[in-house]
């Protein structure tokens, strides 16, 4: 009975111990699992591979019970750059770091895309490579190869101060810890060359917007739907359009791109019509005009292309405008010039021609002599005249006239301006009224002559049938007031504002010979004393009304000559 009782209690203890021992052997793979899984999660929601791998190399060593580890990187000058290590000394890790990989178990490793072991430092064939471990104390390690897309990219090694065989759970375990260290460094440098591809697109983004704000020149993409994608800074100071309020709409309802004197281009000939629909890459340039903001129109020249969104690819047209408006009215200027040259020029100068040539060919006696030399000299004074408007022009314009105020008697100026107008004139009369009382101006005495006499020339030249000429002058305020009256022919309500404009003529009245430019010349003068002029006239009945006002204070400030268009300067010398 007693060893039937021994018997039972020692198999009793036998398969208490076999149990124990299956518990415990549970128990290290649940921890091991456990571990890899906390492993694969690190390294797949961090991406900083520092952190991962300090959290991969102290999982592995508590679990394999090991005293260091270390995870290498192959450089491509073929030797091993650290990327994490716990357990080791700087001088071990510094002298690996300068061994070729062609030479150490480690590198067979990366090599051959396996585990490799020693499990004695004995094993290793390198002196120095076994002297290094030996200092480091140092007996046996093992090299798990860090895989990405089946490419070893370095190695996990796992170090033990004692010689030991690694068994084929243990094995299968490093590996595992190895693919998610592989897999964190791998996510590093995608994120890394993600970052610096994005930081390039942030610099060349930052670049080209710097470029379309900073162009002087409008830069406006539309897409194949004819909505305005981007509307650049120097495209809204062209159009006067803000781009918070064209973008995403259609350009053809803001634009209205249109040559002169025709429709809107966008229902019969829009320049993106050919790109959109043959695909054409060739640049097309077109000059039309356009309507901005603030109601007025403008000419642009505008350079077209064909491009393609980064995003979806759908074609895209990239238009590049000018504002040529000043262009096109140094044309039409030129082309006035030429016009005017060749007609108002020429006529005092054949009457000139032919009056001396008939003195030529013919005996007058004296009186008739002096009647033909009179009608010469006012044919001369009358080309003299234009040509010196023509300058007078071009001065202005280039802020080149001279100008010197002083106190000036408005009444002396009117009274020698009338003079010599009521002598030549038999159908008109001419009527002053100035009080006594009037205070002086502060003007330019040439300038507000000529402002008069431009004013008397324009009512006498648009009453062809004669009439009353009355000047008139007055105190308004801290100005002096002026206003000369014809019975003419009258100006259209539409035409009232533009008639100072630069040879500008009413339709119609053709019959009037002139320049187009004396009442722009006045306009300019009187703004040039820092006052104003405007002209009255109302439907229905005859006649117009010419007024300007100019301070009789000195007021300097205002006296600053006004830039404006450009001209040639052919004109200007």
């Amino acid at each position: 009975m007693r060893v039937g009782r021994w018997a039972w209690r020692r198999k009793i203890s036998g398969q208490a111990r076999h149990d124990c021992h299956h518990h415990a052997k549970g128990d290290r793979l649940h921890e091991l699992y456990r571990s890899l899984l906390e492993a694969t999660r690190a390294a797949v929601s961090s991406l900083a591979p520092e952190e991962v791998l300090d959290r991969v190399l102290r999982g592995i060593c508590s679990l394999l019970g090991a005293h260091a580890a270390a995870a290498w990187r192959v450089e491509p000058d073929g030797t091993f750059r650290r990327l994490a290590a716990i357990g080791l000394s700087e001088a071990y890790l510094q002298g690996v770091a300068q061994l070729p990989i062609d030479e150490t178990v480690t590198g067979r490793a990366v090599r051959e895309s396996r585990i490799t072991m020693i499990r004695e430092v004995d094993e290793e064939p390198l002196v120095h490579v076994r002297d290094l471990l030996e200092r480091e104390g140092i007996s046996s390690f093992v090299s798990a190869p860090l895989l990405t897309r089946g490419r070893a990219i370095g190695t996990l090694n796992v170090y033990r101060r004692d010689a030991y065989d690694y068994s084929p759970e243990e094995l299968e375990l490093l590996f595992a810890f190895a693919n998610q260290a592989a897999a964190a460094i791998e996510n590093a440098r995608l994120y890394a060359a993600t970052e610096r591809a994005l930081a390039e697109m942030s610099a060349q983004k930052q670049t080209l917007d710097g470029i379309i704000n900073s162009a002087q020149d409008g830069i406006v993409l539309v897409d194949d739907k004819w909505r305005v994608q981007l509307f650049s800074p120097g495209a809204e100071k062209i159009t006067g359009w803000r781009s918070d309020v064209i973008v995403g709409k259609s350009c053809s309802s803001f634009l209205r791109c249109h040559p002169a004197g025709a429709g809107p281009l966008c229902e019969t000939n829009c320049p993106m019509s050919p790109l959109f629909a043959m695909g054409s890459e060739q640049i097309r340039y077109s000059e039309m005009l356009i309507n901005t903001g603030d109601g007025r129109e403008r000419w642009i020249g505008a350079s077209w292309a064909l491009t393609h969104s980064a995003g979806n690819g759908r074609p895209m047209a990239v238009m590049v405008m000018r504002d040529i408006t000043a262009a096109k009215e140094v044309d039409q200027m030129k082309s006035a010039i030429i016009s005017l040259v060749s007609h108002e020029l020429r006529t005092p100068l054949t009457s000139i021609r032919a009056l001396s040539e008939l003195m030529v060919r013919h005996e007058f006696d004296a009186h008739q002599g002096r009647e033909l030399l009179g009608n010469i000299n006012r044919e001369s004074e009358r080309m003299s005249r234009l040509i010196e408007n023509i300058l007078e022009v071009a001065r202005i314009e280039a802020g080149k006239i001279p100008f010197h105020p002083q106190p000036v008697d408005l009444r002396v100026v009117c009274e020698e301006a009338i003079a010599p107008l009521a002598d030549q004139q038999t159908t008109h009369t001419f009527n002053l009224e100035i009080p006594d009382d009037l205070p002086l101006v502060y003007a330019d005495p040439g300038h507000l002559r000529q402002i008069v006499d431009n004013l008397l020339s324009n009512a006498v030249k648009y009453a062809p049938d004669g009439g009353l000429v009355s000047v008139e002058a007055g105190v308004r305020d801290d100005v002096v007031e002026v206003r000369v009256s014809d019975e003419g022919v009258g100006v259209p309500t539409e035409h009232l504002t533009r008639i100072f404009e630069r040879f500008f003529r009413v339709d119609g009245q053709h019959h009037a010979r002139g320049t187009g430019l004396g009442l722009h010349i006045a306009r300019s003068l009187v703004e040039l004393h820092g006052g104003r002029i405007w002209a009255e006239s109302e439907p229905g009945r005859r006649g117009s009304r010419f007024v300007f006002q100019i301070p009789f204070r000195r007021a300097e400030p205002e006296i600053t000559p006004v830039k404006m268009q450009e001209w040639p300067l052919e004109l200007i010398r």
